[in-house]
């Protein structure tokens, strides 16, 4: 669950360096791919994951709707990666 939390803190950090625009309907089908091997990148971090992708799925739309909505990157971050995510279990 970790490596999840990483990946969104790298997608959410590396929004910060793309301009604020308009908001097209390409927006919404944009699909990032990063890899994330275990002694790191250029881009990534080293982590003690074993290596893994991420995938993330309209990141400049979600900007959009979180600023839309007043919701700060680091209260979303606070709120996603402070503390281990648990799987709930689903019985059906």
């Amino acid at each position: 669950m970790g490596s999840i939390q990483l990946g969104i803190q790298h997608a959410i950090g590396g929004l910060a360096s793309k301009p604020e625009r308009d908001l097209l309907m390409q927006d919404f089908m944009t699909v990032e791919t990063t890899n994330f091997p275990h002694e790191g990148s250029n881009h990534t971090p080293a982590h003690h994951y074993s290596e893994f992708k991420f995938k993330t799925y309209a990141p400049i739309a979600f900007r959009y709707f979180r600023d839309l909505f007043g919701i700060q990157p680091d209260d979303f971050l606070m709120s996603m990666c402070s503390a281990p995510l648990r799987e709930l279990s689903n019985p059906g």
